[in-house]
C-alpha cells in the first residue's frame, strides 16, 4: 500500500493546533498538564493511520487467468497517470507510469513491464494536472486484455478527460468489458495484472487522493 508520510504530518500537525484550541477555550489552566495533550495525539496518531489505510481500494482483476498475477502501484506520494504498452490484436504489454504529486513533468515507471515482447509501443498518458480515478477496459474471446481506457480526473476543478488505447482485434460485446473507480476520496496508483506472453486481466488499484 502507498504510505503518504507528508500528507500525514500536515494532518499532526493540524490535528496538535486544534486539540490546543480546545483546550485553551476551555480552560486555560489545562494547558498546564502536557499530559492532557500527549494523550490526545496519542488517540489521534492511530486514528489517522487507520483512516488512511482503510481507503485503500484494490478492484479485483477481470479477463483472462494468465500465467503470473503481480500487484503494481506508485511509490509513496506518487500516483497514477497512465500506462506504456505493446500492442497489436490485442495487449501483449503493459507497464504503469506514475507521478510525484505536485511535479507534473516528473514521472516514473517504478515496476517492470509485465507481458511479452509482440505487438508496437504506445504511451497512453493522463493531460498535465491530472490522474487517474477510473478505467474501462474490453477483453477479447481468447481472454487477453482488447482496449483500455483511463479516466483523468483534475482533482481540484473536477474536471474529467479520457484517454485510450486499442488493439486492432475484435470485441465480442459490452458483455466481454468491466469498469473500476475509485472512491471519491481516492486516485489511482496501480493496477493488479495478469499476464503471460499477453496482457490478460486488470484491476484497479486506488489510495489516499493527493
Amino acid at each position: 500500500m502507498a504510505v503518504h508520510g507528508w500528507d500525514a504530518l500536515i494532518s499532526i500537525v493540524a490535528a496538535i493546533g486544534r486539540v490546543q484550541a480546545v483546550l485553551y477555550r476551555k480552560s486555560a489552566s489545562m494547558l498546564r498538564y502536557p499530559a492532557t495533550v500527549l494523550v490526545a495525539l496519542a488517540v489521534l496518531v492511530p486514528a489517522m493511520h487507520a483512516s488512511q489505510a482503510s481507503a485503500w481500494t484494490v478492484h479485483g482483476t477481470y479477463g483472462g487467468t494468465g500465467d503470473a498475477s503481480v500487484v503494481d502501484e506508485c511509490s509513496p506520494r506518487r500516483y497514477l497517470v497512465g500506462v506504456k504498452v505493446r500492442v497489436g490484436a490485442w495487449m501483449d504489454q503493459i507497464q504503469i507510469i506514475c507521478q510525484l504529486r505536485g511535479r507534473f513533468l516528473s514521472t516514473s515507471s517504478p515496476t517492470p513491464p509485465r507481458g511479452g515482447t509482440g505487438g508496437g509501443p504506445v504511451i497512453v498518458q493522463c493531460p498535465t494536472g491530472t490522474w487517474v480515478v477510473g478505467a474501462h477496459w474490453y477483453i477479447t474471446e481468447g481472454r487477453q486484455i482488447l482496449s483500455l481506457e483511463l479516466t483523468c480526473a483534475n482533482l481540484v476543478r473536477g474536471s474529467e478527460r479520457i484517454v485510450r488505447v486499442s488493439g486492432s482485434g475484435r470485441s465480442p460485446g459490452y458483455n466481454y468489458s468491466r469498469a473500476n473507480s475509485c472512491p471519491l476520496a481516492e486516485a489511482g496508483t496501480g493496477f493488479t495484472i495478469r499476464f503471460g506472453r499477453h496482457v490478460n486481466a486488470l484491476g484497479l488499484v486506488c489510495d489516499v487522493r493527493p
